[in-house]
């Protein structure tokens, strides 16, 4: 994402109650408004993949929030004693709409490309396996093509039930991002694995907060 010098991210997959998600929407972004605090938590975006079947294995939202905290371990702890975290907001019943698969925390490994301030979705591949040099190759071959605009690669820090191991975000601007993976696959061929599969999904930006450092 654009604009920050970020140390990690804080990853967390959900899905909302059928028929109610815009009251659970309109919870989530009055929560992640609140939650971001200087020299720990700058930046937060939602997204959605209205291709994704809403359980557990394959959930429909994604939110990202940007670290800048050195201390990766210790930083949602940090966050959640933080003494303006917003407590109060699980009090509000939208709350109980949304359920959370899975939420963990991811160092940054390495990125590459220009993240762009008008970005349209991004492809998350999440994966129990560590990069290689034949995803390297397919990652520098994705930016290739000019679909993607950068990508970058993180590593497990901390998370629940049982995230990941590695996360790849690849960030596009392109008209059409719901084809923008299929696209690339055509050119370049399938995302490489060594010892579990790839676990892919393009979601389009819902809503975007921040603070300045």
């Amino acid at each position: 994402m654009f604009g920050v010098s970020r140390t990690g991210i804080r990853f967390v997959l959900t899905n909302f109650e059928p028929g109610r998600e815009s009251d659970a929407g309109g919870w989530y972004d009055a929560y992640t408004s609140r939650i971001l605090f200087p020299g720990l938590l700058v930046n937060a975006y939602r997204f959605e993949n209205t291709d994704a079947a809403s359980t557990d294995d394959d959930p429909r939202f994604a939110a990202i929030y940007d670290f800048v905290a050195d201390d990766l371990h210790g930083a949602w702890h940090a966050t959640d004693h933080h003494d303006r975290y917003p407590h109060d907001a699980f009090d509000d019943p939208r709350w109980t709409l949304v359920s959370v698969p899975v939420r963990s925390t991811y160092a940054l490994d390495a990125e590459r490309g220009t993240p762009a301030p008008d970005l349209a979705a991004v492809t998350l591949l999440r994966s129990y396996a560590a990069y290689g040099p034949a995803r390297e190759k397919w990652t520098a071959e994705a930016l290739a093509t000019g679909l993607y605009s950068s990508a970058s690669q993180y590593g497990l820090v901390d998370g629940l039930p049982a995230p990941e191991r590695s996360l790849e975000i690849l960030e596009t601007t392109d008209p059409d991002p719901s084809t923008v993976f299929a696209r690339v696959v055509d050119k370049v061929g399938p995302v490489p694995f060594v010892e579990a599969p790839v676990l892919s999904g393009t979601f389009g930006l819902l809503s975007y907060a921040t603070i300045q450092e």
